[in-house]
């Protein structure tokens, strides 16, 4: 068998380890990585084509769903966020642990006794505190 046939006979295919390969140097000719690769040049052609159309579509998502500065803030400036106590919570190999800064964080922003309207109305306090 010749070196033609040997590389049409393979899988049209392409396996994890290839499309990396050819992820990383899109900067060559199909023709060169089908050769280096034992593949298809046809296959590599499509795969390059695709990656160019995918990166094209995520820049066109980014331009789309670029957020807008609010007025007053300066260029480079991120807005601060308080932290969420889902955010302080240790997370690892599906175990969760509350830490103390998210219990405290909890604690702090709950509303401590507070009754509804409704209820209040209600409830007749025999000593007041």
């Amino acid at each position: 068998m010749t070196e033609q046939s040997d590389i049409s006979a393979k899988a049209n295919k392409l396996t994890k380890v290839q499309k990396f390969y050819i992820a990383g140097h899109r900067d060559r000719t199909a023709k060169s990585l089908a050769k280096e690769l034992e593949c298809n040049p046809k296959i590599v052609k499509q795969y390059l084509d695709f990656l160019s159309r995918r990166e094209q579509n995520t820049k066109q998502e980014e331009v789309v769903t670029a957020p807008a500065k609010p007025e007053g803030q300066p260029a480079g400036v991120a807005e601060i966020k308080p932290p969420v106590a889902g955010d302080l919570l240790a997370k690892k190999k599906g175990a969760v642990v509350m830490t103390p800064a998210a219990s405290e964080l909890g604690d702090a922003n709950r509303k401590s006794n507070r009754m509804s309207q409704r209820l209040a109305k209600n409830v007749t306090k025999i000593r007041p505190e």
